[in-house]
């Protein structure tokens, strides 16, 4: 029982593309591939160029890998805004662009940019048959995805699986999810599904002219949803928590522009302008400003479920004690203090992986 890790990339890593290393998860060291039972698989994902393919994780299973994990190692992971890091453009038309299929998976740190997808792509990530406990989506950047003809999802559960499992979905910037003659969701779960566990994500504008449209819409009241804002644009059709069972779902310490964030703790009918560095399309950076009504007023969740700790930009609020704050990304203030500080973060606050990372040029305003 070991954790093999594989590189995947384009500048002399193991493998080329995602779905050559997911298709060798079945490989077993006895037959010369890198696999035992009860192996612990990551696949790290580099930024050497951009990914254009449909990831379907559902491999491992005949020879008894332990975990699956696609990651992107801590120099090539996004800083939270488009285009920073390891990327998917998928430009096919396979729905979704991203599936996954089996127990104990992880899918983190990476952007999936949806702007140039198929017609037939109706989702960015669904948790499909087979993945039932400790599925995990977190920290990632996904957003563009435009006019599918049919209902478009950022995150989409939709397969029942059992009353002893859990679905974990922390920490995700999900945005521009748009469909003017259709359905529209940020985060999605229908209904008679089993517990999936929805904290501290940022989801905004998703948009529609004429069907449901919502940011998290929750048909099944199996669901925890806190520490998530939820943002609309003034003057589109949508809301921001909805769906027929929300309202019997656990949840509490959520923001809302509208006023469906319901609960003791949540906060309701903020401005959205006035929440995030920018909200220009096209140009949108969704952490935290000075001032934003989502600074130091979440729920500590601790270290439970594993990774809900660490922020968008790799910052762990449980080791820094901060007071969490609501959203995927963790505001710091210029003296280094998470959660309640004032003015925005130098480079020299951020996580180490972040300040040593590739250079990236970025507006002035976007120091956070």
């Amino acid at each position: 029982m070991a954790t093999i890790t594989k590189t995947i990339g384009t500048s002399s890593r193991d493998y080329s593309t995602i779905s050559a290393w997911e298709a060798d998860l079945d490989s077993s060291a006895m037959m010369g591939g890198p696999y035992s039972s009860g192996d612990d698989a990551i696949g790290e994902v580099y930024n050497d160029s951009v990914f254009n393919e449909r990831v379907v994780i559902d491999g491992g299973g005949s020879i008894g890998l332990n975990s699956v994990k696609l990651t992107a190692p801590s120099s090539e992971r996004h800083d939270g805004t488009a285009g920073t890091g390891a990327r998917i453009q998928y430009s096919g038309s396979t729905n979704p662009s991203v599936v996954l299929k089996r127990d104990d998976v992880t899918f983190e740190f990476i952007e999936l940019d949806l702007s140039n997808a198929g017609s037939g792509v109706h989702s960015s990530i669904n948790i499909g048959a087979n993945a039932d406990t400790n599925v995990f989506i977190q920290n990632n950047l996904i957003h563009s995805l435009h006019e599918q003809g049919g209902a478009v999802h950022g995150i989409y559960v939709w397969n029942s699986g059992s009353a002893s499992n859990t679905r974990y979905i922390t920490n995700n910037v999900i945005y521009d999810i748009k469909d003017s003659n259709d359905d529209a969701y940020g985060i999605r779960v229908i209904s008679s599904n089993w517990p999936v566990e929805i904290l501290n994500n940022t989801i905004y504008h998703i948009q529609t002219s004429s069907d449901t449209c919502s940011s998290v819409f929750i048909d099944d009241s199996d669901a925890t949803v806190k520490n998530n804002i939820a943002a609309r644009v003034t003057g589109t059709p949508s809301d921001c928590f909805s769906g027929s069972a929300f309202s019997s779902s656990t949840h509490d310490y959520n923001l809302s522009t509208d006023t469906t964030a319901t609960g003791t703790n949540s906060v309701d009918s903020v401005t959205y302008t006035d929440l995030f560095v920018s909200t220009a399309e096209g140009d949108e950076d969704l952490h935290l400003k000075s001032g934003s009504d989502a600074i130091g007023v979440g729920v500590d969740l601790g270290t439970t479920p594993t990774g809900v700790n660490v922020d968008i930009n790799g910052r762990d609020r449980d080791s820094n004690e901060d007071t969490w704050d609501i959203g995927a990304h963790q505001f710091v203030a210029a003296g280094g203090g998470g959660g309640g500080g004032g003015g925005n973060v130098s480079a020299l606050a951020r996580p180490l992986a972040f300040a040593t990372a590739k250079p990236v040029a970025r507006r002035v305003s976007d120091a956070r």
